[in-house]
């Protein structure tokens, strides 16, 4: 007597056949997918960043004539840049850039701090305390006053600059 009919045993052969290619498909041929999708999207991205930085190479002498136009190049004194004359060089630079007059100039006691007293209108106040932000990363703006006079054309204004890193 036979265990199992030839039906039977079809059936239990299409079953494993079933499990069996489920177990490589889940276990073998899934995993392999996934890292070689996740390998296509990482090799996309590294094609734009490429992409980017060949446009920006193929841009660069526009990119740094730009960057030499920029206030804090003009008219900048030679010699150190790590020295106190050629910070208050550039600060000066910028505020002319800026139409903003420097009325005084003083060191602050304590730790490397410059306090400056100046006149302008609302733009040159926004354009230079830009300027300083972006050209200057190494100053920081503590304190910043306005004070408006009736009938006065310009605002007298008074900053608190510290140099970070510069004065040791």
């Amino acid at each position: 007597m036979q265990f199992f009919k030839k039906r039977e045993r079809k059936i239990i052969l299409i079953l494993t056949a079933t499990a069996i290619s489920a177990f490589i498909l889940n276990f073998l041929f899934l995993p392999v997918l996934g890292n070689l999708s996740n390998l296509n999207r990482q090799i996309g991205l590294e094609k734009k960043r490429v992409v980017k930085y060949a446009r920006l190479l193929k841009n660069k002498d526009q990119i740094m004539d730009l960057y030499q136009k920029s206030p804090i190049f003009s008219n900048e004194p030679e010699g150190n840049d790590d020295d106190l004359v050629s910070v208050l060089a550039r600060i000066e630079n910028l505020a002319k850039s800026a139409n903003l007059t420097i009325t005084e100039v003083r060191p602050e006691s304590g730790n490397n701090s410059i306090l400056l007293k100046a006149e302008a209108d609302m733009e040159g106040y926004f354009r230079f305390l830009y300027a300083v932000e972006n050209f200057l990363p190494n100053l920081t703006l503590n304190k910043f006053t306005l004070l408006t006079r009736p009938g006065a054309e310009k605002i007298q204004g008074t900053f608190s600059l510290s140099i970070n890193s510069l004065l040791k």
